[in-house]
């Protein structure tokens, strides 16, 4: 788990890369990437291979923290709008 004051703190980071995941109440497990495509970057979570952009670590966190609220097995797709504009796409298996 990352230490605390890293704006990853309560994320486990993967052995490879700029990955991490952060497992939510219902036991399932979100994962959070980064992704770059030109100039334009930012943060893919995947729940359930359902895949959502954000643009940084601090709508990671507020999408985390929206979920652990939620019901156990709401989709990271049916999100509120409240939330950080993301780009909403299904991942392939």
């Amino acid at each position: 788990m990352t230490t605390a004051g890293s704006p990853f703190h309560g994320w486990d980071m993967a052995q490879v890369g700029c990955h991490w995941s952060r497992t939510l109440p219902d036991g399932r497990l979100l994962a959070l990437s980064s992704w770059s495509c030109g100039a334009a970057s930012g943060y893919q979570l995947t729940l359930d291979y359902l895949s959502r952009r954000v643009p940084g670590v601090a709508a990671a966190n507020a999408v985390y923290d929206h979920l652990a609220r939620s019901a156990p097995g709401t989709l990271i797709t049916t999100l509120p709008e409240e939330l950080p504009a993301s780009d909403p796409v299904e991942a392939q298996r």
